[in-house]
């Protein structure tokens, strides 16, 4: 199973790549190395390995098909051509992201000089390396934490040991904050018990028509079958269209024609799509399709107001609200693309004339007193405005809070 990786040296300017079990690529890299650079080593899938350095390519390898599924290593590599050799770095790093798929120089260039919020489609791994006090006693510190799914953290290996100079330090990578930080802004939280949302005029939308709901939500606790949001009517007529959890599996339910998407949500937050072409359904997590990715089926979705955090139409004798976060709820004209999708989703303060329903959530002041506000606002050009119905609007639970925290990280 061939390795992957790359290293500093020999030499001051040095670089050296090894790609497979019989390639090992050295080369002299150009400009000054002992200051902070910006690396990046991209595999094509197809045989190509490509390093980028600050954003511009520097070199290309050809190797055997990457098959080898072994732990990810920082600071060491263990060396292909010395069974049970360690070659062990000097120097620093921060920033660590590891991606699912090959991205693209301007994906890189774009990217290399700002911190993730860690939700970006595509990470599986990012180490932002910003725990501990710089350069003081961290020895308590036992895991690198992996912010992307906070699931696959890294070990500290040796930096414990006496006399090491191994530790958390004030020399960082010059980074900006996420450009996407101003996400965060507010969001709505729903008390699971009686509070929702209901438009004070229909959605535009009915029948087969082509559409895109899409909304950045978290669970606080998962139930048995709770809905984000519905609309339409169960019926002889028409169906219902409502996306919900099922014990932490996302679903599209429009009454008999249904689609588990496979997806298990966690307590964590994360934007959910769903887009429809009049023929195919599709559904995204994030920016990117879920396991159970679309399904062809026949909508006939009644014209009704939008119900957000409740089933109104008590199809199952109950409402079954939601517990939890939600934040951005978006109705477009048109099923969106993926790209399309993970352009905007990280945006607010959207002007687009084929939203027919928009709901910032950007009101009132976090876990204050909001019961002067009586309606949840629609930005786009509809003035669909929401009633606020049974919310506390007071406190840190169904009121307006932070995107994020403290309940929302």
């Amino acid at each position: 199973m061939p390795p992957f990786g790359f290293y500093k040296g020999p030499g001051p300017n040095a670089l050296g790549a090894i790609v497979s079990g019989n390639t090992n690529d050295q080369f002299t890299l150009a400009g000054d190395t002992s200051g902070w650079r910006h690396y990046a080593l991209v595999y094509d899938g197809l045989g190509s390995v490509f390093l980028y350095v600050d954003g511009a390519l520097q070199h290309t390898s050809k190797c055997s098909p990457l098959i080898a599924r072994h732990k990810l290593r920082l600071g060491a590599i263990r060396h292909p051509f010395r069974t049970g050799a360690t070659d062990g770095m000097t120097g620093y790093l921060d920033e660590v992201r590891v991606w699912n798929y090959a991205r693209s120089s301007q994906e890189i260039g774009d990217y290399m000089k700002y911190e993730l919020l860690g939700k970006e489609p595509g990470l599986l791994v990012y180490y932002n390396c910003n725990q501990g006090v710089a350069d003081q006693d961290n020895k308590d510190g036992t895991s690198l934490l992996n912010l992307a799914d906070f699931t696959n953290n890294g070990v500290l290996n040796g930096f414990r040991e006496p006399g090491s100079k191994a530790n958390f330090a004030s020399d960082s990578a010059p980074v900006k904050p996420a450009r996407s930080a101003k996400l965060p802004g507010m969001a709505l939280s729903f008390d699971g018990v009686d509070d929702f949302l209901i438009s004070n005029k229909n959605l535009p939308i009915s029948g087969a028509a082509k559409r895109t709901i899409e909304f950045w939500a978290k669970l606080d606790s998962v139930h048995n079958m709770r809905y984000f949001l519905s609309y339409g009517k169960v019926d002889a007529q028409g169906n219902l269209s409502g996306i919900l959890h099922n014990n932490g599996t996302l679903h599209f339910h429009g009454h008999y024609a249904d689609l588990d998407t496979g997806y298990r949500i966690d307590l964590r937050w994360h934007h959910y799509a769903f887009t429809y072409d009049g023929a195919t359904l599709r559904a995204f997590v994030d920016g990117a399709p879920t396991p159970n990715p679309s399904k062809v089926i026949q909508l006939k979705t009644t014209a009704s107001p939008l119900c957000v955090g409740a089933n109104t139409t008590l199809a199952y004798g109950t409402a079954m609200n939601f517990f939890g976060e939600m934040a951005e709820l978006r109705v477009w004209d048109h099923d969106r693309s993926a790209s399309q999708i993970a352009q905007l989703m990280y945006s607010r303060g959207l002007s687009d004339k084929s939203l027919i329903l928009y709901y910032p959530f950007q009101q009132g002041k976090a876990y204050e007193d909001n019961s002067a506000i009586k309606a949840v606002t629609d930005k786009s050009a509809n003035n669909n405005d929401a009633p606020l119905s049974r919310f506390a609007l007071n406190g840190a639970m169904s009121n307006f809070v932070p995107f994020g925290s403290p309940r929302g990280k």
